[in-house]
């Protein structure tokens, strides 16, 4: 009986390279449908540089909503700690 090792390493290697193949056949964007060429979006009218906190502002609302207080009262709490 061959070695268990040697037959789980030719399963493993012929998995991966077959795996690999798969993988390098679905990625090609002739066969995946990807779309060639470059395409642009409007930016939105509100779309200025706010800056490094600009997802802060939703973030204390729904806090806020979730603990029954405004915006102000909940930054002036963890303010003051």
């Amino acid at each position: 009986m061959p070695d268990k090792k040697l037959l789980t390493a030719a399963a493993l290697t012929a998995a991966l390279a077959a795996g690999g193949a798969g993988g390098a056949l679905l990625g090609r964007p002739l066969l995946s449908g990807a779309q060639e060429g470059t395409t642009t979006t409007a930016a939105p009218a509100d779309a200025g540089d706010h800056g490094p906190h600009d997802g802060v502002r939703p973030a204390f609302e729904a806090a806020a909503t979730a603990l029954g207080m405004s915006v102000d009262d909940l930054r002036s709490e963890l303010r003051d700690g």
